[in-house]
């Protein structure tokens, strides 16, 4: 059972760490490379800015915001261990998508003092590879859930 829950604990968190990795290197190549936007068609582009507001670039004080990540991260992480625990393997991966969602882009707001966004779709506020994480990772999250008590 032990061996079980550390080998699930290691698969789970090598993929997500692939993952977490290669959101860094996308900001980290788009901030010290691109000056300039580019399209890839009519109605997606790439153009990295330092987004510091929250979703939908919200402003609030720097403060608060860094305040309120390290809250909900906490969290997150107490859940994470609370899961963990269990025979499951789908809630714990989405909540580990859904902290280096969190993370990479809390390290952002540390290291360029705003979360680096590139990526523009159409309609869609301009977001990051980070912000696709932490979506997926919620909708999935409370749709297994949703799951689980009609069950």
């Amino acid at each position: 059972m032990i061996k079980n829950n550390i080998a699930k604990i290691l698969s789970l968190s090598s993929i997500v760490f692939i993952l977490f990795v290669i959101d860094r290197l996308i900001k980290h190549f788009l901030i010290k490379t691109l000056y300039q936007g580019f399209f890839i068609s009519p109605n997606i582009s790439i153009d990295p800015f330092i987004n510091k507001g929250i979703a939908f670039s919200i402003y609030l004080p720097y403060y608060f915001i860094v305040i309120i990540t390290v809250a909900i991260l906490v969290y997150l992480i107490f859940w994470l261990s609370k899961l963990l625990t269990n025979n499951e393997i789908a809630r714990p991966f989405w909540l580990m998508l859904l902290l280096v969602g969190g993370i990479s882009n809390f390290l952002d707001r540390l290291v360029y003092d705003g979360v680096v966004d590139y990526l523009s779709i159409w309609i869609f506020p301009v977001f990051n590879l980070a912000d696709f994480y932490i979506s997926l990772s919620v909708i999935t999250l409370l749709f297994l859930s949703f799951k689980k008590s009609k069950v």
